[in-house]
C-alpha cells in the first residue's frame, strides 16, 4: 500500500510539473512580440515605422489559432489567463481589420480602456511564460523540419481542474484495488480487544446464549455451549448494543467459534461493547466479594 501511494504521489507531481513542449515556445515568442508591437502603437503610432509594425503583426498572427495559444499558455478558453489570451487574439484581429496603412492615427480608437487593460494583463502574464532563447531557437529548428504526416494532437486544452480530478479519481481506484486485493489480511491486522460480553445468538429459528471473548470491527470469538459448536458457514445473528449484528461462522472447536461480521461494525460500537462488558464484570466481582451472611 505504501509503495503504491508513493508511486501515485510521484505521478501526480510529475504530471503537474511537466514543462510546455518546445513547440509552444514559438507560440509564446510570437505572442510576446505581438504584445510589444501593440504596446508601442498604443503609446505612439510612429508614422515612420507604422506600416512595418502592421505588416509584422499580420505575419506574427497569421495561422495562429486560439487552441494552440491556449495549449501553449496552459489556459482555458473561458476562465483565468486563458480567457485573457483569447481576448488578446480577438483584439488583435479587430485591430488588423480596422487599421489603415496610410493613417497611423486609425489605430487610436482601438485602444480603449478595455484594450489597454488587456495589454497590461498580457504583459504581466508573459513575465512568467517566456521561454529562453535556446528553447525558442529549438522551436524554430523543429518547425523548419519536414513533418512526418502524423495527425496533430488536437484542439482545446483540457482545463487543469479536470486533469487534477482525473488524477485523483485514478488514485482512488488504485487505492481501492490495493485495499480490496487482500481483505482477509486487513481484517487479521485489525487489533482485537479482549472482553467478556454475555449475549444471545439466533440462527435457523434457534436461540442460545454465548459469551463474546474478543472483538474487533470485522469479527468476534465467542464461547458456545461445550460440545455443541456451530459448523463453519452457518449464518447467525448476535445481540449487540440493543440490536442484532449478522455474521458467519468461519471456524469452530469444542468450546469456541470464530465469527466474521457481514458488514462490519464501527469502532465506536467496539468501544461501547468493551465499556458495557467492563461495567458488568465489575458489578459481578463486587457482588461476589460481599460475604454471604451480610445483611
Amino acid at each position: 500500500m505504501r509503495q503504491i501511494l508513493t508511486v501515485f504521489i510521484f505521478v501526480a507531481a510529475f504530471l503537474g510539473g511537466i514543462q510546455p513542449a518546445t513547440a509552444d515556445c514559438l507560440v509564446k515568442s510570437k505572442l510576446d512580440q505581438m504584445h510589444q508591437v501593440q504596446t508601442r502603437m498604443m503609446r505612439n503610432p510612429n508614422a515612420l515605422f507604422f506600416g512595418d509594425d502592421i505588416r509584422r503583426l499580420r505575419l506574427l498572427s497569421d495561422g495562429m489559432g486560439t487552441p494552440e495559444v491556449l495549449r501553449a499558455v496552459a489556459g482555458n478558453r473561458w476562465v483565468g489567463h486563458g480567457a485573457v489570451f483569447r481576448q488578446f487574439l480577438d483584439n488583435n484581429n479587430r485591430l488588423l481589420a480596422r487599421v489603415s496603412l496610410d493613417d497611423p492615427q486609425s489605430v487610436r480608437p482601438h485602444f480603449d480602456i478595455r484594450a489597454q487593460q488587456n495589454l497590461q494583463d498580457i504583459g504581466n502574464l508573459m513575465n512568467g511564460l517566456r521561454c529562453s532563447t535556446a528553447q525558442i531557437n529549438s522551436a524554430r529548428v523543429a518547425a523548419s523540419l519536414p513533418q512526418t504526416g502524423l495527425p496533430q494532437a488536437s484542439t482545446e486544452l483540457v482545463p487543469p481542474a479536470l486533469i487534477i480530478a482525473a488524477i485523483m479519481l485514478i488514485g482512488i481506484v488504485i487505492l481501492r484495488i490495493a485495499w480490496g486485493a487482500h481483505p482477509v489480511q486487513h481484517r487479521e491486522r485489525a487489533k482485537r480487544f479482549g472482553l467478556k460480553y454475555a449475549t444471545r445468538l439466533w440462527w435457523n429459528n434457534n436461540t442460545n446464549t454465548a459469551m463474546l471473548l474478543d472483538i474487533n470491527r470485522y469479527g468476534t470469538r465467542l464461547r458456545h455451549k461445550a460440545g455443541k459448536p456451530l459448523p463453519p458457514g452457518v449464518d447467525l445473528n448476535i445481540a449487540m448494543q440493543d440490536g442484532w449484528t449478522t455474521g458467519t461462522i468461519v471456524w469452530s472447536d469444542s468450546t469456541d467459534s470464530g465469527v466474521r461480521f457481514k458488514d462490519g461494525i464501527s469502532q465506536s460500537t467496539v468501544g461501547k461493547l468493551r465499556d458495557r462488558a467492563s461495567r458488568s464484570n465489575a458489578m459481578a466481582k463486587s457482588k461476589a466479594s460481599i460475604p454471604k451472611d451480610t445483611i
